[in-house]
């Protein structure tokens, strides 16, 4: 009788969670989302007094995968604000049955009510990922602050650094130009050089000594 009325308890906290995150607990995936899904049902399902081995076998895994994953719970909990709902909510709607004694299956259709919720929660987590993907631009970035701060901003902060990367950029022009110059009067010393390097070394073998005279004679 104990094992049964356990069983219908994990059964209830596993229906609460697939409502409320929207996910099916038993699906073969990695996903970062599963995965917590997962975690939040081994959570409560411990907290109803079900040993490892039971939720284990609920969930088609072994012992020591439910207890990595209860490690993990104080991390998602700490660090995902939609994991933190999502556990307030379960938390308050799990509270009015996980002492009842006369637990049965059918108070879990109650629970298809919290499907609005289960909306809520997932449109809160489009737009969280949305916000993060989409680009931040200079409106984005000025939200929420005053017009007249903005404009005085605009006319002292910016106009400021707007006139400093001006000059800045104007002085590395005209010391690029100068680099070209350095590096075109080097080319052309280099040129010269050579040339009259070459032009010697003509005229040296071109010089009759007292030796070569001798043999020639």
């Amino acid at each position: 009788m104990e094992t049964k009325k356990n069983n219908i308890m994990l059964e209830i906290i596993k229906e609460a969670v697939t409502t409320i995150t929207g996910l099916d607990l038993d699906k073969v995936t990695r996903q970062r989302d599963y995965v917590q899904a997962r975690a939040m049902y081994y959570y409560f399902a411990r907290h109803s007094g079900a040993t490892l081995d039971s939720i284990g076998k609920s969930a088609g895994k072994d012992h020591t995968t439910i207890m990595y994953a209860l490690k993990k719970f104080d991390e998602y909990h700490t660090y995902d604000n939609i994991f933190r709902k999502q556990y307030a909510q379960l938390s308050e709607l799990l509270s009015g049955i996980k002492d009842d004694t006369k637990i049965d299956v059918t108070d879990s259709l109650r629970l298809k009510n919290e499907s609005l919720m289960q909306n809520n929660i997932k449109l809160q987590r489009e737009l969280s990922k949305a916000s993060q993907d989409k680009p931040k631009v200079i409106e984005d970035l000025l939200e929420g602050i005053p017009k007249e701060r903005i404009e005085f901003f605009i006319n002292n902060q910016l106009a400021s650094f707007v006139k400093m990367e001006r000059a800045t950029l104007k002085k590395l022009e005209q010391y690029e130009e100068a680099n070209k110059q350095i590096r075109a009067d080097k080319q052309s010393y280099q040129q010269e050089y050579l040339e009259e390097e070459g032009g010697r070394a003509r005229n040296t073998s071109r010089q009759s000594t007292y030796l070569s005279r001798q043999y020639r004679s």
